[in-house]
């Protein structure tokens, strides 16, 4: 009997880890494991160093995954950083840049020179400029998973215009199971805030297409909060320096700090549009992932 609960358990289990997949290339439905799937065999092996496998480790630690990608534009400045750090190829790069952000506290990534630099600023853009909330698909939908899909955006990007190539994101997008989608919201999405700056930038009006959707922000619980002092009662200080925000007011982050997420329940209007960009976006040989 015990022999049969194992064996059972262990179906179970090898049951979950599988996708039903549907393969654009083959036209046909199949099934599929999700490491197969989606999965890289020691995408983050380091042959320099001493622990090949210390970024997998890391990553594993965080429960995190990382996705990045150069732009071609960029190339002369990534060779210039290989050839200052003595580095081989992109690859290479793209594992130092993983490495260190993981070593390296949040509020240092900025400053830490073995980060390439236009990941060291989009760390910061998306830091300073956007907020996470969580969508919730409803019982009868769920958001498919694709091999290019994870970090998608959803925005206005503009070419050959006289001001020169635009591109604005207001979403990015995690599909982190059938049922939740972790989204990075533009700070335009907070109450109070808006996207009147973007209309004088552009000359004209535009809108998301989930502009009606809810976008709670985290709720913040600071542990120094009642420390804090007006910013229009202190002293001026150079709003460049990093520890301004400190020196102004007197808030100090706290370790103990906590951040409240809400799950939004997004109806099916809303999956199916978070589905046709992803759907839009997919490679040839697409394979869609779902329950």
């Amino acid at each position: 009997k015990q022999f049969n609960q194992k064996q059972k358990f262990w179906k179970t289990k090898k049951k979950g880890e599988s996708l039903q997949i549907y393969d654009r290339a083959k036209d046909q439905l199949g099934t599929s494991s999700i490491a197969r799937t989606y999965g890289y065999i020691n995408m983050y092996e380091d042959l320099n160093d001493d622990d090949t496998m210390c970024v997998e480790k890391k990553l594993a630690t965080l429960e995190e995954k990382a996705s990045k990608e150069f732009d071609f534009i960029t190339w002369a400045a990534v060779e210039s950083f290989m050839q200052e750090h003595n580095l081989k190829n992109s690859l290479e790069v793209w594992l130092q840049n993983v490495r260190e952000i993981l070593d390296t506290p949040h509020e240092d990534v900025e400053g830490n020179s073995r980060v390439f630099f236009v990941d060291r600023m989009d760390y910061k853009l998306r830091m300073i400029d956007c907020f996470l909330t969580i969508w919730q698909a409803g019982e009868n939908d769920e958001f498919i998973m694709t091999s290019n899909a994870f970090g998608i955006f959803e925005g206005i990007n503009i070419t050959g215009s006289s001001m020169g190539p635009f591109q604005k994101a207001f979403h990015w997008f995690y599909v982190i199971s059938p049922k939740l989608l972790l989204v990075l919201c533009d700070s335009g999405f907070r109450e109070g805030v808006g996207f009147e700056a973007l209309d004088r930038i552009l000359g004209f009006k535009k809108r998301s297409h989930f502009k009606d959707v809810p976008h709670p922000p985290p709720i913040p619980e600071y542990v120094n909060i009642s420390k804090q002092k007006s910013a229009y009662d202190s002293e001026p200080v150079n709003i460049f320096e990093k520890d301004w925000w400190e020196k102004k007011t007197g808030f100090k982050l706290h370790e103990d700090d906590k951040f409240t997420f809400t799950f939004v329940k997004v109806n099916s209007a809303t999956v199916h549009l978070v589905n046709s960009i992803v759907l839009n976006e997919a490679n040839p040989d697409l394979q869609v992932g779902f329950r």
